[in-house]
């Protein structure tokens, strides 16, 4: 691998979230029920695929993007108990073709997750909205 391909798979791959999903799946394991927690490392294993084949490319296209993103959601919202309510809301004219960095908006998602919503005591909700707009 180039230095950049390992720079950009250490990028998507924060060790912060993944050591939280691995205590999260071990507290399913432990105090739950294993169906629980198969169905999280179900959903552990397909995020880490989709990671492992977008990290071949510095780009993607803003839908393989977003699956990523609510693949990711998916698996902090098992981490709340199903508690997490977001939502995207996307422009209606906004080309989910367009190639954008890979895995640019995640790190912005996880900061609001952990910042902004982490320790709430009413529900947490999370808005990510998406638009384009050229020009000033």
């Amino acid at each position: 691998m180039s230095e950049s391909e390992i720079a950009a798979l250490q990028n998507q791959l924060n060790p912060h979230f993944v050591s939280n999903v691995l205590t999260s799946i071990q507290s399913y394991i432990v105090n739950r029920s294993p169906i629980e927690a198969s169905d999280y490392l179900n959903s552990f294993n397909r995020l880490l695929r989709l990671i492992l084949e977008s990290s071949r490319n510095n780009y993607l296209p803003l839908r393989q993007e977003l699956q990523l993103l609510n693949k990711y959601l998916e698996l902090e919202n098992l981490r709340f108990h199903n508690t997490l309510d977001y939502q995207f809301i996307i422009q209606d004219d906004l080309d989910l073709n367009l190639e954008i960095p890979s895995m640019i908006i995640q790190p912005f998602v996880e900061n609001a997750i952990i910042h902004g919503l982490n320790g709430l005591k009413h529900q947490p909700k999370l808005l990510i909205i998406l638009n384009l707009k050229i020009g000033l």
